[in-house]
């Protein structure tokens, strides 16, 4: 038993990070386990100040359907999940006729989107790539339109 740590199915190492951006599998920095034709990507980018908070998380899965030397065409599945809570003081007139600060407000925001469709991905190198990916996506259950997606990234 090699375990997860071991190469994949052609030699190479399995771990992949790098960044990824896209409309229905995140943005943010990237890990992918790719031991073989299949591979799953989480993508994730918080970000989180005293009165902001921005969240971007995917999960995704990709399936190899015809492999090159260095060229590949895939099928793809992307999952995203987006946060944003903002807050900040709203200030008025007061019951004395005086500008003053009235209250807090606070706004938050959730969107999920699911994609599908087909990619490419080129290793530039050994251990650089890049992949590119178009479909369709699902934005919060009522919305269905293009997809795009990208990605660069490095072999462990």
């Amino acid at each position: 038993d090699k375990g997860i740590s071991a190469d994949s199915e052609d030699g190479k190492s399995p771990h992949l990070v790098g960044l990824a951006a896209g409309t229905t599998g995140g943005i943010g920095i990237a890990y992918t386990f790719k031991p073989n034709q299949f591979s799953v990507q989480g993508v994730i980018f918080p970000n989180v100040q005293e009165d902001n908070a921005f969240l971007q998380a995917g999960l995704n899965f990709k399936y190899d359907i015809k492999t090159y030397e260095n060229f590949d065409i895939f099928l793809f599945q992307n999952n995203r999940v987006f946060y944003t809570k903002s807050t900040f003081e709203d200030y008025g007139y007061n019951e004395f006729g005086e500008y003053a600060l009235i209250g807090e407000v606070i706004n938050e925001d959730l969107t999920i989107a699911h994609g599908g469709g087909l990619g490419i991905n080129v290793e530039i190198h050994d251990r650089f790539g890049i992949n590119m990916m178009t479909g369709y996506g699902l934005y919060n259950y009522s919305t269905f339109t293009l997809s795009i997606d990208s990605g660069i990234y490095f072999r462990l």
